[in-house]
């Protein structure tokens, strides 16, 4: 019960993020083209309201994708925008759950225990999950959606290709000055993805097999 609960946050958090991105290309004036929940194979394809909405096999991550109406990419700081509304809406929703000065906090701690939980699994990265596990099984959901939010506005921020923060920058140094940077740093940025990724599952397996 108490891993489906952390699943269902996830969900939420996601869905959050990803309604924030949607906002934010209405609010740029172009168009919402595919929302993505999930990854891996399809499950459920449908369009409503002009949009195709796309459900995956694997429960991480998602998208949107922007259709542009005169055909031009935009400027680089709506897009900027854009992009920082999806972080930004998980912000909002840890201050409203836990308030602005604790959201803010983790928001910054959450930088330096996404590497030292990835690092660490059994140390940091699996203490992590069984604290929020506890919490969970003393009825204080709301505190974990608030803590799980803001961490996930940190992990979207990351400079990685293919996330906000990746096309945060790629707007601030523009497109032929960041394809640059991202040849050089390519294979790092990958390597240290694949920590991540690796260290955190292996976190959230010792958590399971400890709790």
């Amino acid at each position: 019960m108490i891993a489906l609960t952390l699943l269902g946050v996830t969900v939420l958090c996601t869905v959050v993020h990803l309604a924030g991105l949607c906002l934010g290309t209405v609010l740029a004036g172009e168009r919402v083209g595919t929302v993505g929940l999930f990854g891996g194979p399809t499950l459920l394809r449908l369009r409503l309201l002009g949009v195709t909405l796309r459900l995956g096999l694997v429960p991480v991550g998602g998208y949107v994708t922007s259709r542009f109406p005169n055909g031009n990419a935009p400027a680089p700081f709506i897009a900027a925008v854009m992009n920082a509304c999806g972080p930004l809406a998980l912000l909002l929703l840890g201050a409203l759950l836990i308030g602005w000065v604790d959201a803010l906090g983790e928001f910054g701690r959450g930088f330096g225990q996404l590497f030292w939980g990835a690092l660490m699994p059994r140390a940091h990265g699996a203490a992590l999950v069984l604290g929020a596990a506890d919490l969970v099984a003393r009825g204080q959901v709301a505190l974990v959606v608030g803590l799980l939010a803001v961490k996930m506005a940190a992990l979207n921020l990351l400079p990685f290709t293919g996330s906000n923060g990746g096309a945060l920058l790629e707007s601030l140094l523009g497109a032929g000055r960041s394809a640059r940077v991202a040849g050089v740093l390519g294979a790092p940025q990958l390597a240290l993805l694949a920590v991540l990724l690796v260290g955190w599952g292996v976190a959230i397996v010792l958590a399971v097999l400890t709790g």
